[in-house]
């Protein structure tokens, strides 16, 4: 690990890297818990009626 490189106990290290990991999967979670996938579904929606009109003409 790149903790021996820059005399950071190995210990120390992986502590850094489990809390690094968990605030990026934590930072996920709540940006994903705050998206509102209303607003891209009725986008969809209207991008298929969109679709369906010029392709039957």
């Amino acid at each position: 690990m790149g903790e021996n490189a820059i005399m950071i106990p190995e210990a120390l290290g992986v502590i850094i890297e489990e809390l690094s990991e968990t605030a990026v999967y934590g930072i996920t979670l709540i940006y994903l818990w705050r998206l509102n996938l209303n607003d891209y579904d009725c986008q969809s929606g209207k991008a298929s009626e969109l679709h369906y009109q010029t392709a039957s003409r």
